[in-house]
């Protein structure tokens, strides 16, 4: 089974909050589609906090982490510190993929 990454993007308008809950497996490939949705969502409103919400991924390369630690710092607007920062929830590295892996550790035969 490919590494592939969902995103579920949600816009609180009471708040004035933008949540991107991101799952499934974050790697070199799959931190691209990722940053254009954090580009996005920082497009909608861009005095808006933005959220990443990494804790439901299932695989996590470190690389591709700080790739998205390096974007959420670069993307926070120093006019509007207090409010349109980009931060990230979660975020550890998973070194071994459940999604691509079987309950032994073994490649499932999709891999």
């Amino acid at each position: 089974m490919p590494h592939t990454l969902s995103i579920v993007v949600r816009a609180d308008i009471a708040l004035d909050t933008i949540t991107l809950e991101v799952s499934g497996c974050l790697t070199r490939d799959t931190a691209w589609p990722l940053e254009q949705q954090i580009r996005r969502a920082r497009a909608v409103d861009p005095e808006a906090p933005v959220e990443v919400d990494l804790t439901n991924l299932s695989h996590a390369d470190a690389d591709a982490l700080e790739y998205v630690r390096a974007l959420a710092e670069a993307l926070t607007d120093p006019a509007y510190v207090q409010r349109a920062h980009v931060t990230l929830v979660g975020g550890s590295v998973i070194d071994r993929c459940s999604l691509t892996t079987g309950v032994d550790g073994a490649p499932t035969p999709s891999s």
